[in-house]
């Protein structure tokens, strides 16, 4: 867990437990924040690719979006999916397992803060 998110939940523990109350705004925008998926360590993309580094791009995003719940919600399409390595395969993994996170939202300040 990040450092920034490890506040945010001591932030809202302490709400929680009458220590002290911040508004009600910011409480739903701490809620919403710590409910979002956290961008893949390094050491877990490193770890995910020396299993699997025969696949192919599509095979790996599949297989990330299964074990670490990627695009739960709304997956990506295969063209999208081939779009990302045809336009970004000269990345190293790591590189573009970040960009396909940030296609799922993944990391990506989306204005709810």
């Amino acid at each position: 867990m990040s450092k920034e998110r490890e506040l945010l939940e001591k932030i809202k523990k302490g709400d929680d437990d009458g220590d002290f109350f911040i508004t009600s705004g910011i409480y739903t925008d701490i809620q919403t924040m710590l409910a979002q998926r956290e961008p893949l360590s390094d050491k877990e993309i490193n770890d995910f690719f020396s299993k699997n580094q025969w696949k192919t791009f599509l095979q790996l995003a599949r297989i990330l979006e299964k074990e670490y719940g990627l695009g739960a919600s709304e997956p990506l399409s295969d063209d999208v999916i081939d779009d990302i390595f045809v336009n970004n395969q000269w990345l190293t993994f790591l590189q573009l397992v970040r960009v396909l996170e940030k296609a799922y939202g993944i990391g990506v300040d989306n204005g709810t803060h």
